[in-house]
């Protein structure tokens, strides 16, 4: 039998195959992005491993319950400083950063570079965008040199895929209408819940991860022109537009503070509300 085929009625011989299941999908995702991995996107892996994972046949009722086991067996932890189901490899597990060139490998969490998520994942219709090899410039119309490499956007029709997927791996409601789905995709997911909402955010960011970082490889485009890190994002441009305009007063300021928190897929959908902004403004 071919190697790594996934069979339609592939299940568990018990709760301890999949505990182990859970503990080194966990510590591969923790190898890849150095962040741990919620609820949502493991049940999506468990359910490619396994299509017919049925929790009660054995003898649990539900993911978290073999989470408990695997905390207990000490193969993974459970951030419970979240309400959402997060987990990484239990401390003892978790894999020292790799040495990749001499170098060690960060562990801090990675994006794809705001202006690249835009040309991968909202792209304008007709508009081709390129990157260069060696600046990581992004353009719209080639040079004619052989050093960029044309962007790959990823298609409505793969996202709503993924988004299908991630429901289908959620409480959440069936959705069977195209319209609808695609209505969620573009900025509805707020009416599924707020876990929902994050769960699918976290998701879909892990899946642009992987097609940028085969896109890079297919292309001769290293990571680092791809990829940020959280501090290295918005926050440094933005304190320094701020510092050229004193004249802003207090409350741009905040504004611009509660959007430095935000990553670069929840900035594709920014809606601030007061509270978020109340958190960095405290009037004199």
């Amino acid at each position: 039998m071919q190697s790594g085929l996934k069979l339609p009625d592939r299940q568990p011989k018990n709760s301890g195959e999949l505990v182990e299941a859970i503990a080194r999908l966990v510590r591969d995702q923790y190898e890849q992005t150095g962040r741990p991995i919620d609820g949502s996107f493991l049940a999506y892996l468990l359910k490619q491993e396994y299509p017919a994972l049925d929790y009660v046949k054995l003898g649990i009722s539900k993911l978290s319950d073999a989470i408990r086991i695997g905390v207990e067996r000490e193969l993974v932890q459970r951030n419970t400083s979240v309400r959402h189901l997060e987990v990484t490899p239990y401390r003892n597990e978790i894999p020292s950063p790799a040495v990749v060139g001499g170098a060690a490998k960060s562990r801090e969490p990675v994006y794809v570079r705001p202006d690249l998520w835009k040309a991968f994942v909202l792209a304008t219709p007709g508009q081709k965008n390129f990157v260069h090899k060696t600046s990581g410039e992004l353009s719209h119309a080639p040079s004619g040199g052989t050093d960029l490499a044309e962007v790959d956007p990823i298609s409505e029709s793969t996202q709503l895929k993924w988004l299908r997927d991630y429901l289908s791996s959620t409480n959440a409601a069936p959705v069977d209408n195209e319209e609808s789905l695609a209505k969620l995709l573009r900025g509805g997911m707020r009416d599924l819940g707020r876990e929902v909402e994050l769960g699918w955010k976290i998701f879909r960011s892990r899946k642009v991860i992987e097609h940028v970082k085969c896109w890079a490889v297919r292309n001769g485009v290293s990571d680092a022109m791809v990829l940020t890190t959280r501090d290295a994002h918005p926050k440094a441009r933005t304190e320094e537009k701020v510092a050229k305009n004193p004249t802003d007063d207090r409350f741009r300021r905040a504004v611009l503070a509660a959007i430095e928190d935000m990553t670069p897929e929840e900035l594709d959908d920014l809606r601030l509300s007061v509270r978020s902004i109340r958190r960095h403004f405290s009037p004199r």
